[in-house]
């Protein structure tokens, strides 16, 4: 009996060894800081929904503070083959029924394309570094990241917003495939919600900030509500302020195409109710998009370091982001 109580503590006491060894290298295994690579495919890979419909407020602000606004909505549907996005405006009249269609086609650039009404044309998208219909978002930032086309590295780490961050960049490995030098990228390390974008010219300089505010999930999907892009060289800046959003919608395949983006706003009936629900939008914002009434005196102030100061938001930053980049 002794004997066996005697093997029996033995055994015990090798697996509690056992155990004590391999615990802590299990834990870290949970705990292993994945590479910028993963961080950036995970961020490009999380759930945006099936289909997505939202009403945009866009408003132009140049250096001295003088305000354009624009309204147009945004249609997107995943398909086999990848992605489509169609935006279509509706406000002011000047560019009523201008659309831009965006076709994710795998291994390759996406395919674009600009339907301008007085010109009762469409016409394909040749080069990336053109201005979005005169806003600081340019027709490369509407495309799906491709990552076998840039490399990536891990800065260190940051807290926005009360959230914990990854920080990491990115540089195009053949620098004609983009009009930026690097970008520099602060992801949520929750959900990997993309916070905040700094864009370097192929010269090394600052080029642009990029802030995503506003983040809310609709179900069970995260879209920011409110963001803005600040040229820095000019100190022009584009807020996007988000109305409405519908998810999971149905939408006809033939309402991302080339024919589709030349009808009339007019006719677009996704959802059936949209013309009611955008002059509901137009007469009182979404009481949830917090950063409309906020953030407007700071976003037409001429001092652009008010606007870094009010969005730049960040604490415990192991990264010191430089004015200039000397390595490009």
């Amino acid at each position: 009996m002794e004997k066996n109580l005697n093997k029996l503590t033995s055994l015990l006491f090798f697996w509690m060894t056992v155990l004590a060894f391999l615990l802590p290298v299990t834990g870290l295994a949970q705990e292993e800081t994945p590479t910028a690579r993963e961080i950036a495919k995970r961020t490009e890979e999380r759930n945006l929904g099936d289909t997505m419909i939202s009403a945009i407020e866009m408003l132009l602000i140049n250096a001295q503070g003088q305000v354009r606004r624009r309204e147009f909505v945004v249609y997107r549907k995943e398909f086999p083959d990848g992605e489509r996005t169609l935006y279509k405006f509706l406000y002011p009249d000047d560019i009523k029924n201008t659309a831009t269609l965006n076709i994710e086609v795998p291994q390759k650039d996406d395919i674009q394309y600009l339907y301008v009404p007085a010109a009762k044309k469409i016409r394909r998208i040749s080069t990336k570094n053109q201005s979005w219909l005169g806003s600081e978002i340019y027709y490369e930032d509407l495309e799906e990241v491709d990552l076998d086309h840039w490399k990536f590295e891990l800065l260190g780490s940051e807290t926005i917003d009360g959230f914990d961050c990854w920080i990491f960049s990115q540089t195009p490995v053949d620098p004609d495939d983009s009009m930026y030098g690097k970008i520099i990228r602060s992801v949520r390390k929750s959900d990997y919600v993309p916070m905040k974008r700094i864009h370097y010219d192929k010269n090394g300089d600052l080029f642009k900030y990029v802030w995503m505010k506003n983040w809310i999930e609709t179900d069970g999907v995260f879209y920011s509500w409110h963001n803005i892009s600040m040229n820095m060289k000019d100190y022009h800046r584009t807020v996007i302020n988000r109305r409405w959003i519908i998810l999971n919608h149905e939408i006809p395949d033939d309402f991302f195409t080339t024919r589709f983006a030349e009808k009339s706003i007019d006719f677009y009936d996704r959802p059936k109710n949209m013309k009611k629900m955008w002059s509901e939008a137009i007469a009182q914002l979404d009481p949830r998009n917090i950063y409309h009434d906020l953030s407007h005196e700071i976003i037409v102030a001429k001092d652009p370091q008010s606007i870094i100061d009010f969005y730049n938001v960040s604490e415990n930053s192991t990264y010191q982001v430089p004015a200039e980049i000397d390595d490009l």
